[in-house]
């Protein structure tokens, strides 16, 4: 009997909109070695396997792994870039809309945050933070509440972390301390194509130390399957 099931691989373009750096769960505060250039892999995190005849079945994850980058000044604001993934050939994304501007059950989520996956860092950061979310109207909302970070340290003073600015992380305790910044960004369909999801003003806090990385994992996403082998491209 024939074996209709079909293979998906979804792999990330990235589109840097504006200046990046990232980190495992936190690059090691000043002071750390480091001097190399941010560098970014994206690679599928499994093939599903597909029914023919689904409008809206679920891709696998996609991950997102940073490593190098400069250290950065603690307190100072984490850069932002926007993440859009693609899908090819070009399916439409049919991951359910929440909002009449697009913004869609698809999400990024940074160091896997909620997980409580082993990590460098000590206390509730990274895969021990959390999930604090943004939505897609903070993340584009330009003069009005977006999601800020700042740099800050975990809970030893040797791992930096991002926090919420004004949240117990602050120049007089060496920014230890503070709550986690938001960490789950919600994913806009359509403002790059039907085939694409757009993640806006995402914070990377480079990772600045060799074996320490980041991770943004992106899931979520659905598609239809029109027959055939569908193949993503980086």
């Amino acid at each position: 009997m024939a074996d209709f099931r079909k293979w998906l691989i979804a792999l990330a373009v990235l589109a840097l909109m504006a200046g990046a750096a990232s980190a495992q769960v936190g690059s090691t505060a000043p002071g750390g070695s480091a001097g190399s250039l941010l560098a970014c892999v994206a690679t599928a995190a499994g093939n599903p396997q597909l029914r023919p005849e689904g409008y809206t079945e679920l891709a696998g994850d996609i991950v997102i792994s940073c490593t190098g980058g400069q250290d950065l000044q603690l307190g100072a604001s984490i850069p932002t870039t926007n993440i859009i993934v693609f899908m090819a050939p070009a399916v439409p994304i049919t991951s359910r809309f929440l909002a009449g501007n697009g913004a869609s059950e698809a999400v990024l989520i940074i160091d896997d945050a909620g997980s409580g996956l082993a990590t460098g860092a000590t206390g509730p950061y990274g895969p021990n933070a959390p999930q604090i979310p943004c939505s897609t109207t903070q993340q584009t909302n330009v003069g009005g509440s977006l999601c800020p970070a700042i740099v800050g340290v975990d809970s030893s003073g040797r791992y930096e972390v991002a926090i919420s600015p004004g949240t117990g992380g602050t120049a007089a305790n060496g920014y230890s301390g503070g709550q986690n910044a938001p960490n789950v960004f919600q994913g806009q369909v359509g403002a790059a194509g039907p085939n694409a999801v757009t993640f806006y003003a995402v914070p990377v806090l480079p990772p600045a130390t060799t074996g320490v990385f980041r991770t943004f994992r992106v899931t979520n996403i659905r598609v239809p399957v029109p027959g055939g082998i569908l193949s993503g491209t980086l």
